[in-house]
């Protein structure tokens, strides 16, 4: 049956994923409510909503988060609760583990899925047991170990940290004395580069001949991304599979072209069906060297991209409202004329400095009032 009105809560309302789903919803948000929290109170993306909380982070006071999330969820009659962010997912999933009598409010699956999502150590340990192709990883900081993984993948390879995002504190390594420096810090893992092998050669070259660019990044080939909705009873009611190639401060989509990445889409599918997992999850890899399409980092949530697979007529935010809460958004426009290609940029935009202030001095903000 399906619902008249509905109210949607959003974990970090002011983040880049957030904003970019809010995108999905124009013009179609006349029987919704979008509430929002938020650590920070000056996004200019927040008073889009129909109210904003601001609230502890996920992360550092869980909490103090829950405590004002329950207050939301009773005075606001939430339907569903949507994460943005990787601390998001974990804080969630254990509250859903808490709460099973509630599971059908978060857009999230079981507590340890949550976790293993946030930590690329977890995910390649995940991947593996599970038959998956990750991309090969390291975590153990003896030089018999190093030798062996160098031997195996060669260099260069990635130090990323467990708990990284947005490609942050990410650097890539040619030397043991690096790999072993990373290992070091505690925090890092170690893992095989799925570029070309001679990117930092040639980095080196263009230092040498044309000294330092002021802005850089290895772009590398186009990256597989998969996008499943996986509804509460278990069933799948979206999927997606695209080729992102990431541009300097904007990103290109296109439908993935070769057969394996809806392959490997369909086999993660199957994975997290039956380990429990419910909402929406996306599978980002790219090729080895040797041709093989290897995972290299999972999300537990809707990821910015997901507003331009609604341009190309995948709804996938509406699929997942759909499936927890009954709620049907009118159709797109993009349904029936989708785009072959969308792309993403950035734009300008302020915070009225009156409704930060009532934000900050209110702790929380509602639209017309």
């Amino acid at each position: 049956m399906n619902k008249k009105t509905i109210t949607l809560l959003f974990l970090s309302g002011g983040s880049q994923v957030t904003q970019f789903l809010m995108t999905t919803l124009v013009g179609r948000r006349a029987d919704m409510r979008l509430i929002a929290t938020s650590s920070i109170a000056d996004d200019a993306g927040l008073f889009g909503f129909d109210a904003v909380y601001l609230a502890p982070k996920t992360a550092k006071d869980p909490v103090g988060f829950e405590r004002l999330m329950e207050k939301i969820i009773t005075n606001e009659g939430i339907d569903l609760i949507v994460p943005a962010r990787d601390d998001d997912v974990a804080f969630l999933g254990a509250w859903r583990d808490r709460n099973p009598d509630r599971s059908h409010m978060a857009a999230v699956g079981p507590g340890h899925i949550a976790r293993m999502a946030c930590d690329k150590w977890l995910s390649h340990e995940y991947a593996v047991a599970h038959g998956l192709p990750f991309a090969r990883s390291l975590h153990e900081a003896n030089p018999s170990s190093i030798r062996a993984f160098i031997d195996e993948v060669g260099f260069p390879v990635l130090a990323k940290p467990r708990d990284g995002f947005s490609s942050k504190g990410i650097f890539l390594l040619d030397s043991m004395k690096q790999i072993e420096r990373w290992l070091a810090v505690g925090n890092y893992v170690i893992e095989e580069y799925l570029g070309p092998a001679d990117d930092v050669q040639k980095f080196r070259e263009g230092l040498e001949h044309d000294g330092v660019p002021l802005f850089y990044m290895f772009h590398g080939r186009p990256r597989f991304s998969a996008e499943l909705i996986i509804g509460p009873s278990g069933d799948l009611v979206g999927e997606f599979c695209s080729d992102n190639e990431p541009q300097w401060r904007s990103r290109y989509v296109e439908h993935c072209k070769d057969e394996d990445g809806a392959a490997l889409m369909r086999q993660c599918a199957q994975v997290f069906i039956r380990d429990g997992w419910r909402g929406p999850f996306n599978i980002q890899a790219q090729r080895d060297r040797k041709g093989v399409l290897r995972i290299h980092e999972f999300n537990g949530r809707l990821t910015a991209p997901t507003a331009e697979r609604y341009f190309m007529g995948h709804d996938g935010f509406a699929k997942l409202v759909e499936a927890f809460t009954g709620f049907e958004l009118p159709p797109s426009p993009w349904n029936t004329h989708p785009a072959p290609r969308a792309n993403s940029q950035l734009c300008s935009r302020a915070a009225d400095p009156r409704q930060v202030e009532r934000l900050l001095s209110e702790g929380h903000w509602k639209a017309g009032v």
